[in-house]
This record gives structure tokens, sequence and C-alpha cells, in this order.
């Protein structure tokens, strides 16, 4: 039995020093960060909007868009930020879901100010080899009461945002940190040489 513990230490010190040590070179993307969203609203054609989204690693997200929407079947509405939860169903499929409140805008006619609704969007989503999100959407308007108003179906699409400004690749330190990127941009050459103790 120590024979057999002794050689799997071996192998898992040899894996360590080779740099692909257990899950330590998985560079697979994540859906974990904030994503720049194309909303393409296509039943009806109503047009297309830019959201954000962040994805929590604890399966909670945030989405944010223009809040101010002029023209919709309710009249000119105001929207509040999307608050929801996502869990991964594949690979690289995703499933998620959030809701945002509906209140009448100052210039709406009759109702400006008034809660009047929310909207929950589901996504089904999936994770290019890329880092490109894309997917489809369902977007159910619902008055105060929970009666359906309307459902709007459309496609998502998404680019990941970094703190460098360009593409963010999954990186595991120590033994990856030299061939990859963090998400703010390349690891400098000083904290790498404090890391092997020069």
């Amino acid at each position: 039995m120590r024979r057999v513990v002794d050689r799997f230490r071996l192998l898992l010190a040899l894996a360590v020093a080779s740099g692909c040590g257990v899950d330590a070179c998985d560079r697979r993307p994540s859906l974990t960060g904030t994503w720049l969203g194309e909303v393409i609203a296509e039943e009806p054609p109503l047009g297309t909007l830019t959201d954000v989204m962040t994805f929590e690693a604890h399966g909670t997200l945030v989405e944010t868009r223009p809040a101010y929407v002029p023209e919709t079947p309710l009249g000119p509405l105001l929207q509040s930020g999307g608050l929801g939860a996502w869990v991964q169903v594949g690979a690289h499929d995703y499933h998620a879901r959030f809701t945002f409140l509906l209140q009448g805008a100052p210039d709406h006619p009759e109702f400006a100010g008034v809660l009047l609704g929310s909207d929950t969007v589901t996504l089904e989503l999936s994770l290019d080899a890329d880092d490109r999100l894309s997917g489809k959407f369902a977007s159910e308007i619902r008055d105060t009461n929970g009666g359906l108003l309307f459902t709007v179906r459309g496609a998502y699409n998404g680019s990941r945002f970094t703190a460098s400004g360009g593409s963010a690749e999954p990186c595991s330190w120590p033994s990856c940190d030299s061939r990859c990127t963090s998400a703010g941009g390349s690891l400098s050459a000083r904290a790498r040489s404090r890391r092997q103790g020069r």
C-alpha cells in the first residue's frame, strides 16, 4: 500500500513540475466575469440594445442596460438593473435567468413614476473556444399581478470585458503563469521573479 502511495506522489510531483498538474493548465474559457452584450430582438423585431452582465463564481449574475426606453407597448419606461442566477448545463453551455422592474418614465402620459411590472429574461448560452458568448433569449413582461403582457425573443452575443482591454486567458499559478495572462494582462517579470525566489 505504501508503495502505491509513493508512486502516486511521484507521478503527481512530475505532473506539477512539467506544468500540467491537476487542473493547473485547464485553459478552457469560463463564463465567470463581465461581458458586453448585444441583444437582438427578433420576435417581434424591436431592434438591438447593448447590455453588461457579470456572472459571479457562486452562480449569481448582475445585469444592466440603458434605463430609459422611449417606445414600448406600455409607453415610455424606466428599467431597473437586473438580478438573477446562472448554471452550467453542458461542457460549454449555460442557462441564465434574471429579472428587472419596469416603471413609468417621467414623460409617461398616465403612469409617470408608477411601478408597472417586471421583465424576466431567460438565456441559453454557449461559450466557444475563442471566448465568445452566443445564444438565444426569451423576455417575459408581466404586470404587477404577474399577468403576462407580451413576450420578446431573439439572439444574444457577448464579448468578455477585461482590465487590459484585450482578450484574457484562464491562468493557474504557479505552473502556468509564464505561459498565459491574467484578466488584467500579462504578469510582470518582477512578480514572476518574486514567485520564483529570484
